[in-house]
């Protein structure tokens, strides 16, 4: 079986912190009715809802009810990570919130060489 010749690399990889990161700053003024991707974000292996001033929808991979997390205003220091996961696809609905935004951190791993 693939990595069990070697344990400690194996543990290396799965302990391995992420390394890079990609920030959004998403302006809740706009109505988003629809699932929009959210583009600044790159794949990543984990997400932090950083800055959350209104309401807004978020979806991962799929833009489907069944996957939809809705979130109300986050007060710092209080944030939100979704963490260990390959997340591919961020997509986000919202109403219209003059003065409102949302700042989400997408966090991944560069691979070596």
């Amino acid at each position: 079986m693939p990595g069990l010749s070697c344990p400690g690399r194996l543990i290396r990889e799965l302990l391995r912190p992420a390394n890079d990161l990609t920030v959004a700053r998403i302006d809740l003024g706009v109505a988003r009715t629809e699932p929009v991707e959210v583009r600044e974000l790159t794949p990543a292996v984990s997400l932090t809802i950083f800055r959350l001033t209104g309401k807004l929808d978020l979806y991962l991979q799929k833009h489907d009810e069944k996957r939809k997390i809705a979130f109300d205003p986050i007060d710092y220091p209080q944030t939100f990570l979704i963490d260990w996961f390959n997340i591919e696809h961020v997509y986000i609905t919202n109403t219209a919130q003059p003065g409102k935004e949302a700042v989400i951190i997408a966090w991944k791993i560069m691979r070596d060489g």
